[in-house]
């Protein structure tokens, strides 16, 4: 039934209201007066449900669309438009904004080892350790693969390295279960802070780059100066 409603919920709307207007005006022709206002009331409530209906398909698509249904975090889409909007503020404010880009390491190996439902298992419980983490006013999200980004909005060079080390530390600390097994796993994290409007692209890249680096090490926080990428 709402995969139906979804489908031709614009027409089903639209005959509607169309389908209540008429009734109502043929109401007021032919019925009483004293029983108008009645009916208009249970008409009214009528187009209330379907705009609720409405109203709840609309959010469905809006989460469904920016959200992975795997971690339930937001999705790479929602990423491109929110550092957009949060790069806007930063000439408003003097703490800048900072990009985290994490990374499982040997990623592959665990999914080799266990299957793809251990890797899985690994991604929801890192975005539930890191969720909780972070502060409500931060956006973390799925980037893709193995790859979480956080953007911390009004947040410096020596904070956003805390907040890094903060996330390696509370991963590598906690002990996955697959089957009969347990092991801990480590995750590399590239950090990047700038205090001026830059293009958001550039922000990426800085910090691929300082995540790139910190994969050769494995477990640890490399930070990406801004004129790292200046050639």
């Amino acid at each position: 039934m709402d995969r139906f409603f979804n489908k031709f919920a614009p027409f089903i709307i639209s005959a509607n209201v169309l389908m209540l207007h008429i009734i109502g005006y043929i109401l007021d022709l032919y019925i009483q007066r004293k029983y108008v206002i009645f009916l208009w009331i249970v008409i009214s409530a009528i187009d209330i449900v379907f705009a609720f209906r409405c109203g709840v398909t609309i959010k469905n698509l809006h989460v469904f669309a920016y959200t992975d249904k795997l971690t339930e975090l937001y999705n790479r889409r929602f990423f491109v438009g929110k550092i957009l909007n949060e790069m806007k503020k930063v000439r408003h404010n003097e703490l800048g904004i900072s990009l985290l880009m994490i990374d499982v390491d040997n990623f592959k190996l665990i999914n080799d080892t266990y299957g793809h439902s251990a890797g899985d298992l690994v991604l929801k419980e890192l975005a539930d350790i890191i969720r909780p983490n972070i502060r409500s006013k931060d956006t973390i999200t799925r980037f893709g693969g193995e790859e979480f980004a956080i953007i911390l909005p009004e947040t410096n060079k020596e904070k956003s390295i805390m907040v890094a080390e903060k996330i390696r530390n509370l991963v590598g600390s906690h002990v996955f279960t697959f089957r009969q097994d347990q092991r801990c796993i480590t995750v590399s994290i590239g950090v990047v802070s700038v205090f001026e409007e830059v293009d958001t692209q550039l922000l990426v890249d800085l910090a691929d780059r300082a995540l790139y680096k910190a994969k050769e090490i494995k477990n640890k926080v490399v930070y990406s100066e801004v004129g790292d990428l200046v050639l």
